[in-house]
């Protein structure tokens, strides 16, 4: 079993209001922080049970504000909204039947910290509601050499299963083929 951990806190001078100006001179503080426990369950098939959680600060107008990430790395696979604003709960079941062969399954739970910071492009937001939806994706990935792997994926974003979106929100699929050869 492993426990992976990670935190970052920060502090930054306010904005002006969003009308050109400087910052005020008040600090806020934001924070993020993630922890990640896997499992390597007792079998042949070298399985592994993976649970992650990752929260993010929100706006709450005094002194705490949202965390933003100097990177954009996606939280799902579907529904892939960077750090800030959103916290996100994963459990995962990774198997190999084969020395080859890798097979995956992930289910996520998306949260918004706060009614602001998150904005989806895609979707319009129904009212104040903090439950994004839950996301399903799963892959094979076969490696037939050291310098070669192909890996497909597939999954869906379901935002009905939340609160945060429009109840005509439209489920969001996508599927993956990848081929990776290393030089």
């Amino acid at each position: 079993m492993n426990l992976e951990g990670a935190a970052v806190l920060g502090a930054g001078e306010t904005s002006g209001g969003g009308n050109g100006d400087a910052g005020n001179g008040d600090m806020t503080l934001f924070f993020a922080a993630a922890l990640g426990l896997g499992w390597a369950l007792p079998s042949s098939w070298d399985d592994t049970l993976t649970l992650r959680a990752v929260y993010s600060s929100p706006r709450t107008g005094d002194r705490l504000d949202s965390f933003v990430p100097v990177n954009a790395l996606p939280r799902g696979q579907v529904f892939s909204p960077a750090i800030g604003g959103v916290s996100a709960v994963t459990l995962g079941y990774t198997l190999r039947p084969l020395p080859t062969l890798s097979l995956g399954a992930e289910g996520s739970y998306f949260i918004r910290v706060d009614t602001e910071t998150f904005q989806d492009a895609r979707d319009r937001f129904n009212g104040d509601g903090y439950f994004l939806g839950g996301e399903v994706f799963g892959t094979a990935s076969w490696t037939p050499l050291p310098d070669l792997a192909l890996t497909f994926g597939g999954g869906a974003f379901f935002p009905r299963l939340g609160n945060a979106f429009a109840p005509d929100a439209e489920t969001r699929w996508k599927a993956a083929l990848r081929l990776i050869l290393s030089l």
